[in-house]
């Protein structure tokens, strides 16, 4: 029992390390930005996707739960995450994998719509 509980705390504190790395890279992913384009752009760029940002992946969020899929009718976030990330982790870092990637994903989105100078307004 006492193994067990170590290794759940182990893992505890690998989730949070990545958690932490990944926060620090965008840090310094913005930060570098600064030393190139003005204060206002980057504050454009922190605030200006925040609400499209918000709404569409909650949006998103809601259609994978609603959207039913295969011949066993699974929820397509299911499917998903059984076909996509479970074969390949364990359940707590697949769970991580896939909530690291959908972050990464909006986060790719949001610059290409940045990049290429649309506006989406809500």
């Amino acid at each position: 029992m006492k193994a067990l509980q170590h290794s759940g705390n182990l893992r505890s504190i690998v989730a949070m390390l990545i958690a932490v790395g990944f926060f620090a890279l965008m840090d310094a992913v913005l930060k570098t930005l600064a030393a190139r384009y003005p204060a206002l752009q980057i504050a454009a760029l922190r605030g200006l996707t925040a609400l499209p940002l918000f709404f569409l992946s909650t949006a998103m969020a809601r259609l994978l739960l609603l959207i039913r899929v295969g011949p066993e009718h699974m929820r397509l976030h299911a499917w998903l995450y059984t076909h996509l990330f479970g074969p390949w982790a364990a359940p707590v870092n697949a769970s991580l994998a896939f909530a690291l990637a959908y972050v990464l994903l909006w986060w790719g989105l949001m610059w290409l719509l940045q990049r290429t100078g649309l506006r989406l307004r809500v």
